[in-house]
């Protein structure tokens, strides 16, 4: 298991972010950012076996907000379609 320190703002997105192998440095670096972290600033530790499934389990903390709404409005129209495609026809009225 590895572990990640993202220093996280709304405003920008992290491009890079440095893998610990070790929790006792991984630690030390987290108390380190968060001491320094300007106001706004998320400092998180999130542990987990590559970067790749970090970005795909955390993903809010590697997309803007533009892409979030856009993958949300998808996701939100892919469900509607399903739920509208499994609804009964309604009755033919005499």
């Amino acid at each position: 298991m590895r572990y990640f320190l993202l220093e996280f703002d709304a405003r920008s997105v992290p491009a890079h972010v440095p893998p610990f192998d070790d929790a006792d440095a991984a630690l030390a670096a987290l108390s380190v950012a968060e001491r320094d972290a300007p106001s706004g600033m998320e400092v998180v530790l999130l542990h987990a076996d590559s970067e790749d499934v970090l970005r795909r389990t955390h993903s809010r903390y590697f997309e803007s907000w533009q892409d979030m709404l856009s993958r949300t409005s998808a996701e939100l129209s892919a469900a509607n379609l399903r739920a509208s495609a499994q609804l009964p026809e309604p009755a033919a009225t005499p």
